[in-house]
């Protein structure tokens, strides 16, 4: 039973946390963020997404709460240039906050449960 509402928690998180950051997003978004922000491959962002979320996620089970920070150092240091443009960074940090966030609710309400 624990195994069921981990992996319901899980797909909740990837793919309706990505809905729930693309709508968010799509209030500020920025024309051409791909090619803006040093992404090369078109939609790159939604799949960082998931393995955001994820390893955010199983950072949560494991309560291994200071690892969330790696995710953010990398992340950044990937983005290093593009965060130098002030619309980008912001972009940049709503959307991994609003990300993170969902993965540590989803965490948070795992934990409560399977407790």
């Amino acid at each position: 039973m624990k195994v069921i509402v981990v992996l319901i928690g899980y797909i909740f998180s990837l793919f309706g946390g990505s809905l729930i950051v693309s709508i968010i997003c799509s209030k500020f978004k920025i024309p051409d963020i791909d090619k803006i922000s040093g992404l090369t491959v078109k939609g790159a962002g939604k799949y960082i997404g998931y393995f955001e979320r994820f390893i955010v996620l199983t950072f949560m089970l494991l309560n291994q709460y200071t690892a969330i920070g790696l995710v953010l150092t990398a992340k950044s240091i990937a983005r290093f240039e593009a965060l130098k443009e002030r619309g980008v960074a912001e972009y940049y940090l709503i959307g991994t906050l609003c990300s993170i966030s969902i993965a540590i609710l989803v965490g948070v309400g795992l934990r409560f449960v399977i407790l």
